[in-house]
């Protein structure tokens, strides 16, 4: 089990040999970079919060590195079979096979069609996403901030190297 407190920076993210299936408690921010288009950042694994409610949040950011950005290679983020939790992704997502589900929500800068594999063709094949019903009841009543985002005129960023 994973516990979430927090954000984590994963350079490398490519748990090769890791169980297939992660499950997690708290809240928390994972931050994966992609910083070579050889290596894009990989999670093959089903991964779901312990129990469902808002005291269990994931956020996935993939970001990849400002040269292979403006190189035009643009590798999108590996999932496994499912996925439940916010994923924010620069360039897309990928599945590790033929199929991706992400309940919750994806955020991305680039739909990225083509890195989606010619052999999904079927009905459940491809990227999918799927609001979370649990949290519908959540959105109906009082707010609680989370996390509280701010605008100015100063460019902030989380990319290497900046």
């Amino acid at each position: 089990m994973l516990e979430l407190k927090g954000a984590v920076l994963i350079r490398k993210m490519d748990p090769t040999g890791v169980a297939k299936d992660i499950s997690y408690r708290g809240r928390g921010i994972l931050i994966a970079l992609t910083e070579k288009e050889d290596e894009p950042a990989t999670l093959d694994a089903t991964v779901h919060p312990v129990t469902a409610g808002p005291a269990n949040e994931l956020v996935l950011a993939h970001r990849v590195s400002r040269d292979l950005v403006a190189a035009g290679k643009l590798p999108a983020l590996k999932l496994g079979p499912s996925f439940e939790g916010c994923v924010y992704s620069d360039t897309g997502v990928k599945p590790t096979g033929t199929a991706t589900k992400i309940v919750g929500n994806l955020v991305t800068g680039l739909l990225n069609k083509a890195a989606i594999p010619d052999s999904a063709t079927g009905p459940t094949d491809g990227v999918k996403v799927q609001y979370r019903e649990t949290l519908k009841d959540v959105a109906k009543g009082s707010r609680v901030p989370y996390w509280t985002v701010e605008q100015s005129g100063e460019v902030m960023s989380v990319e290497p190297g900046s």
